[in-house]
């Protein structure tokens, strides 16, 4: 077996990057990342709209870390910027700088950066431009490194500024991908579980369900599952999956009435009901959602971080979005809406209340007696 660390050149992980010098940004170029270098100081700034491409981003660094040194994974630290409560940038530089007494090399992710306060971002700026060896700090931002005429917002000065002082930073931006790249994703998921998927299928999905990889897999995974014995997927496995597909749209729903939007919460009930979504699914997964944001704010309440929370929830991709919806909301509210839940699923079944009467009447928060 070829050792890496005597062949630095192989298994090289693509890590695309670009030294920004102007606030005027163009894509990043790809740059070969070589296990040679792991040793050396490294920070990098994952920014763009896609969430799940950023995350295996993180992974596939994690992985080169383990297989060039021959260790287990590197010490792994994340921290959210913006939180109030746990966030705190001189612990960060301090972890930084510190050798860690169970690994040679640390990985620290620092997410929604663009939420760093003034005194915050001079800080890492500061710590970017001297960083330490062995540790490999990740940045990560939902906003666009992209070229832009006019002002910028202050999120987005945020991370112009960061790139503006930082020479030494390696950044990529992960927009939406191309069709293609699509089509690619989703028939790479469907063969991994055995099936076979064909273009006017894949077109079919990502038509109704949008470019969100986090959302396509999530649908690829539930075909595949219901398809069971079926090695080619047809437009007739698709169709409990996509338009109304109820996870996502539960997600919406719940969004926007911690956002306190109810017009826009039963606006997206009523295209659901119009599609004939099954409403006992959509109470499920709603009564779902909000135990396990129950669990999160006990959590927090026993003094939990936000890494070990997502590490007891098992929560993988979409933990950003997820604990800022636990902020929204206080626990003598949640625990209303959450017995009133219970009340309209106890009167669905046993006919009292229409379904969809009864989920608009939650969502209002006037529930009929």
């Amino acid at each position: 077996m070829v050792n890496p660390a005597k062949n630095p050149e192989k298994n090289l992980i693509p890590v695309p990057s670009t030294k920004v010098t102007s606030p005027f940004f163009s894509l990043p170029k790809e740059r070969k990342f070589s296990h040679s270098s792991i040793n050396s100081a490294r920070v990098f700034l994952f920014s763009g709209e896609e969430e799940f491409l950023k995350e295996e981003a993180i992974e596939k660094l994690r992985e080169s870390y383990k297989s060039a040194s021959g260790e287990s994974k590197p010490a792994y630290h994340v921290f959210w910027a913006g939180d109030e409560d746990e966030f705190d940038i001189e612990k960060i530089i301090a972890v930084a700088r510190t050798a860690n007494l169970f690994s040679s090399n640390q990985i620290i992710v620092i997410k929604r950066v663009e939420e760093l306060k003034p005194a915050e971002l001079e800080r890492l700026i500061s710590y970017i431009n001297s960083p330490t060896e062995r540790t490999c700090l990740v940045l990560t931002s939902g906003l666009n490194l992209r070229r832009r005429r006019g002002k910028s917002s202050e999120k987005e000065n945020v991370l112009e500024l960061i790139c503006l002082k930082c020479p030494n930073l390696e950044t990529t931006n992960f927009n939406y991908l191309k069709e293609f790249e699509l089509i690619r994703r989703i028939k790479t998921w469907a063969k991994e579980r055995g099936k076979e998927i064909y273009d006017p299928e894949i077109s079919l999905i990502v038509s109704n369900a949008g470019k969100s990889l986090m959302r396509l897999k999530f649908i690829v995974d539930q075909v595949c599952l219901y398809a069971k014995d079926k090695s080619k997927l047809e437009a007739r496995d698709l169709a409990d999956f996509i338009g109304g597909e109820v996870q996502s749209d539960a997600y919406k729903i719940l969004d926007a009435v911690l956002d306190k939007d109810i017009s826009r919460a039963v606006d997206i009930l009523r295209k659901m009901s119009q599609l004939s979504v099954k409403p006992d699914a959509l109470v499920r997964t709603l009564a779902k959602e909000l135990n396990k944001i129950y669990k999160a704010k006990k959590l927090i309440g026993q003094g939990l971080n936000a890494g070990e929370i997502q590490a007891k929830l098992g929560i993988k991709f979409y933990f950003d979005k997820f604990i800022s919806s636990v902020r929204k909301i206080g626990m003598e509210e949640l625990e209303n809406k959450l017995k009133k839940l219970l009340y309209i699923d106890s009167c669905i079944k046993t006919g009292r209340l229409k379904p969809y009467f009864a989920l608009e009447s939650w969502i209002i928060g006037k529930l009929p007696l």
